[in-house]
């Protein structure tokens, strides 16, 4: 949409040339971890030894050590950016809260994210220091919560598990 009020579309061309660039780049993706993947898959062989097995299990026991965990764990990311001190000014700090709530999300805690997104939401809204593009995003993300939190009470357990399955 054209912010100078003139209406313009994209010819057929340009649309074509957008999706031809899109299909390249997907080709050229699922080609690079294709070789990825056969390169990887002969790196280290068991000899039926058990060798291999062993190389990751002292692999993941000096991770542990280490005391590297898994960066997609929502709630250890969540734990690890709420240590963090928070931001001064508000709209960094609301920024820095959707983070962690939105890591609660990823890790299935509904409830506190949703809470954590209504909370966000009341500070932003009305504000001239937040962005109408952030508060849209909280919205959504509080939609989000509240429809995933509806379907872990009423269709995770219970009779009602029948009738929320989902092909």
């Amino acid at each position: 949409m054209s912010t100078s009020g003139d209406d313009k579309r994209e010819g057929p061309t340009a649309v074509t040339r957008r999706v031809t660039r899109r299909v390249a780049g997907c080709i050229g993706l699922l080609l690079t971890a294709f070789v990825l993947g056969t390169g990887l898959a002969g790196a280290q062989e068991d000899d039926g030894d058990g060798s291999g097995t062993a190389a990751m299990v002292a692999r993941l026991q000096a991770m542990a050590a280490a005391g590297e965990t898994n960066p997609y764990a929502g709630s250890i990311r969540a734990q690890a950016l709420a240590a963090v001190a928070p931001p001064a000014e508000l709209p960094d700090r609301l920024r820095y809260r959707s983070e962690i709530a939105r890591y609660l999300l990823y890790a299935g805690r509904s409830e506190d994210a949703a809470a954590a997104f209504d909370d966000i939401l009341g500070e932003a809204e009305g504000d001239p220091r937040v962005s109408p593009t952030f508060v849209s995003a909280v919205r959504q993300l509080l939609a989000l919560s509240e429809l995933r939190l509806a379907m872990q009470r009423n269709c995770v357990s219970g009779p009602a598990a029948a009738r929320c399955s989902v092909p």
